[in-house]
């Protein structure tokens, strides 16, 4: 997370500007009305600590994503734009259990920012269902494509049961990720085949509730977790209390701060989760 402003910081249009020049590339409309709207949920005496998140998020627009996918496909040995010096035949297919998912946008995304949208690029981008008639060898490479892994938990599931059978055992494996947990990334290499090759490595001082959180107070906490309950009360820590403060420009994570990213009857969100 971001290091957020002194505790009684003023919320004044400077600050407002800050958020929304962060912020104005999300997929919903963040607005200075909908930011107000946002914080006019909290008690007078907690808008600082609110404001205090907002200040904390950490943003992915897409110039940070592009230049982040461009840097961890050149840190994968082997690879080339030039197929005569590139080593053993590369795929790169979208880390999704099912169409629609954030694997899918990622991999476009991750086309253009690499330079690859002519047609002589085409072959090396599949879908899962191609994997298996591609025939790779040892020799070959298969790179997923992904944004985010909080917990490790949605990666090794969908390893499990979908990837492991249609890859095998033959070529190396390789999920890129935006960003990830520690924990996630040791889960993943604990209980997959897959290499984790990471934008950005979290880890507990970035989870809100964790108590190597140093930049809100046990009674900060505390307060925010009585707002989270009433956006999330079934997950009020985030999904596997990640409790993360970090936002996509597709997307929020459900693994961040619920009073961000979940909608329910008595809170409305300023990243919907499912906008």
């Amino acid at each position: 997370m971001n290091t957020p402003k002194a505790r009684g910081a003023s919320i004044n249009t400077a600050r407002f500007n800050k958020w929304l020049d962060s912020f104005a590339a999300y997929r919903a409309q963040v607005t200075r009305g909908s930011i107000e709207m946002w914080l006019n949920q909290f008690e007078d005496n907690d808008k600082d600590i609110a404001a205090r998140i907002l200040d904390a998020v950490d943003f992915y627009g897409q110039e940070r994503i592009s230049s982040l996918q461009k840097k961890l496909l050149g840190s994968i040995n082997g690879w080339s734009n030039h197929s005569y010096t590139r080593k053993g035949t590369w795929r790169f297919v979208p880390f999704s259990r099912s169409a629609g998912e954030s694997g899918d946008r990622m991999l476009h995304e991750f086309r253009i920012a690499n330079g690859m949208t002519d047609k002589i690029y085409e072959e090396l981008f599949i879908y899962r269902s191609e994997i298996v008639k591609a025939k790779l060898s040892s020799d070959d490479t298969i790179v997923l494509v992904d944004d985010f892994s909080g917990s490790g938990k949605q990666a090794t599931d969908a390893w499990n049961d979908i990837f492991s059978e249609l890859i095998g055992n033959a070529p190396k494996i390789y999920l890129l990720l935006l960003a990830s947990s520690k924990k996630a990334v040791n889960r993943i290499k604990d209980e997959t085949r897959m290499i984790p090759i990471v934008g950005h490595l979290l880890d507990d001082k970035d989870s809100f509730f964790s108590n190597n959180c140093n930049c809100f107070t046990s009674q900060e906490k505390d307060i925010i977790l009585k707002y989270n309950k009433r956006a999330n009360y079934k997950a009020p820590e985030g999904f596997d209390e990640c409790s993360f403060l970090i936002v996509f420009s597709h997307r929020c994570p459900n693994n961040t701060l619920p009073i961000l990213c979940s909608r329910s009857h008595n809170w409305e969100p300023l990243f919907p989760h499912n906008a």
